[in-house]
């Protein structure tokens, strides 16, 4: 009875040891993820720069295949980031891709541009006598 109870106490003593001796490589592991989120972030934000220039900078807006893939690496970078870290960088809700830059639009300068959505697409055409009235 005295071996099992020293044998358990060694064995105990030995787990301890080695949750102890962890905790630095654990904290040390925390700071390389932290280091590694501050790079992520630190990119996906020069991405989402870069795409609301080029397609400000564009006359295709979205239709432009360099724009295109801006906008669906800063969308796809935006998802890492909250799959990683679980903190939401804008873009929160589901979006179509051609949405993306008029929310980073938004979110960087406070120029909300949803207010004209329903007008997007549409083609306003004037009738008839709004023609003749204002000729």
């Amino acid at each position: 009875m005295k071996s099992s109870t020293s044998n358990f106490s060694v064995v105990a003593a030995a787990i301890c040891l080695a949750g102890v001796l962890s905790m630095p490589a654990a904290l040390a592991g925390e700071k390389k993820a932290s280091a590694v989120e501050r790079l992520m972030l630190q990119r996906n934000t020069q991405i989402c720069r870069e795409t609301l220039k080029a397609w400000m900078a564009s006359p295709d807006g979205v239709k432009n295949p360099g724009v295109v893939s801006l906008v669906t690496d800063c969308y796809v970078g935006r998802a890492r980031l909250y799959l990683n870290t679980g903190k939401v960088q804008g873009l929160t809700q589901s979006r179509s891709l051609s949405e993306v830059p008029a929310r980073l639009l938004a979110e960087q300068t406070g120029v909300d541009l949803d207010p004209f959505s329903p007008l997007v697409g549409v083609s306003l055409v004037a009738s008839p006598q709004a023609k003749e009235a204002a000729q």
